[in-house]
């Protein structure tokens, strides 16, 4: 018997529709979907795309973690397996990278399946950390809003964590109930837009494995190898692998000096590199 699976993705931004069909398609056993959206004419059209998904319009607050843990928190329970998927827009190149890690092929989606399957242990897995989004795999100021939630779950706050930065990751209920069961409401999430990487939907992304240490599951990172196969780390039942650090973040006063030489450069060759062309 196939496991029951269910797909919570934000739907958002509509001209990325079209590319996560064509990602959904790998899943080589039947899925149900739940689509959240902004827009009216936004569920028409994943209607007619995906005639037997659930289509909700939600408010326009909490971007895509409010949906799935709001509007379809009590759905999770009735599967074995859940997908939370988004449209991503803010980076292409780091949209491409979560869906190639978690549904880039039929052979992927059957690996992460597989090893669920074989090991009940396992309760969350995620893609590998995006290489420049890594330096910000930490609280990064999100500690007060985070403390209060893991209080209400009886969880003390961590000083070290991993998360799935991107908010996509295939999870077993049981390793995400503790926030499902937060109660959470779209109250709770500012109004767009947000002018602040600190707020209670950057705090819940940064819970995901904590939530499932704390359920008495493991966390796995996966990374697609050259040959199509997929490579798997963990499980962890730690809220961060022992010997991991993220790598320091760019100096920005660094950045803004070498942005300044730049131009200043520009400005001496147009200036005296004409002169120096007019004199040979």
């Amino acid at each position: 018997m196939p496991p029951r699976i269910a797909v919570f993705c934000h739907m958002f931004h509509a001209d990325l529709f079209s590319e996560v069909a064509r990602y959904l398609a790998n899943i080589p056993v039947p899925a149900d979907l739940y689509f959240s959206t902004s827009t009216e004419e936004n569920r028409s059209k994943l209607r007619e795309m995906f005639p037997r998904a659930v289509v909700e319009v939600v408010p326009n607050r909490g971007r895509d973690i409010a949906p799935k843990f709001v509007t379809f928190a009590r759905i999770h329970d009735g599967y074995d397996y859940v997908l939370h998927l988004h449209t991503k827009a803010s980076s292409a190149a780091w949209r491409r990278h979560l869906f190639e890690h978690l549904i880039g092929s039929p052979k992927i989606v059957a690996t992460i399946l597989n090893a669920f399957e074989h090991d009940l242990r396992l309760g969350v897995i995620a893609p590998n950390h995006y290489p420049p989004v890594a330096p910000w795999i930490r609280w990064h100021g999100n500690e007060t809003i985070a403390a209060t939630l893991l209080e209400r779950m009886g969880v003390e706050l961590p000083d070290k964590i991993e998360f799935p930065a991107g908010s996509m990751f295939w999870a077993r209920p049981g390793a995400i109930k503790p926030i499902l069961e937060l109660g959470l409401r779209y109250e709770d999430f500012p109004v767009e837009p947000l002018r602040t990487g600190q707020t209670i939907a950057h705090a819940i992304e940064r819970l995901v494995f904590i939530s499932a240490v704390h359920s008495g599951f493991g966390w796995s990172l996966v990374s697609p190898t050259s040959d199509g196969e997929l490579q798997i780390d963990g499980p962890h039942f730690t809220p961060a692998r022992p010997n991991w650090a993220p790598p320091r973040p760019p100096h920005k006063e660094g950045n803004a000096l070498t942005r300044m030489a730049r131009r200043l450069r520009r400005s001496y060759q147009k200036r005296f590199g004409s002169l120096r062309h007019q004199t040979h």
